[in-house]
């Protein structure tokens, strides 16, 4: 997202922006906005899915509990519940926090909506098809942990780096490729940055790696 400001930045100082930019976007604040701009069409097909899926759930809550109360049952009112519960999280991943920067609020917005998919979604049967897919899903488990696992260390990593101000960059270094590539552009921005923190104490240009080139794309961008 560094990237995107920079880029920002650089459209209104070339457009003749009206008013002084003074800070920079740090995050994207819509989780649609971000997909669609950083995945094109596919990926806002995608996330136009995943909210079509959510208001039907929504709707089959409505139906469950209805059904509930005219049984005078005890669970009447649970998934509507859920529905309220899962609206905070929703909404704030439209307007300020996208859930790639809390990993928290990602995992309690799937717990609530496992819950909720569990109480009003069709049940599965027992028979042989579950169990034929018993070790695919038991690899695809072991490789999402993998995954998950070396995203979190690398992630330490950069964030130990960034809180120390990039003055030691040995540890980033060290990453391998394989562990640091969900962090990509932070990873990128942060060699960056520290080169010119570096450039700033040594004044050895070779500190400043390829920020030069980068920069002049930049500002020969016809926009």
């Amino acid at each position: 997202m560094a990237a995107l400001s920079t880029v920002f930045s650089i459209f209104g100082w070339r457009k003749g922006c009206p008013r002084k930019v003074v800070g920079i976007a740090r995050h994207p604040h819509n989780e649609l906005l971000l997909w669609w701009v950083e995945g094109g069409l596919i990926a806002l097909l995608g996330m136009l899915i995943l909210v079509w899926a959510g208001l039907k759930l929504v709707a089959r809550s409505r139906l469950r509990d209805m059904q509930a109360f005219s049984y005078g049952k005890a669970s009447a009112g649970e998934a509507l519940a859920l529905c309220v519960a899962l609206l905070p999280i929703a909404l704030h991943s439209q307007t300020e926090y996208p859930f790639y920067l809390s990993a928290l609020h990602w995992l309690v917005f799937l717990l609530l909506l496992a819950m909720l998919d569990r109480l009003v979604g069709p049940g599965l049967s027992t028979g042989m098809e579950l169990k034929r897919l018993k070790w695919p899903m038991l690899a695809l488990s072991l490789a999402a942990l993998f995954t998950m696992t070396t995203g979190f260390y690398s992630g330490v990593v950069l964030t130990q780096a960034e809180r120390r101000g990039l003055q030691d960059m040995r540890q980033v270094e060290a990453l391998p490729g394989w562990s640091s590539w969900m962090h990509d552009d932070r990873l990128q921005f942060d060699r960056q940055l520290g080169g010119l923190l570096a450039f700033n104490q040594t004044r050895d240009e070779q500190q400043t790696g390829n920020l030069r080139p980068m920069g002049a794309g930049l500002f020969e961008s016809p926009y």
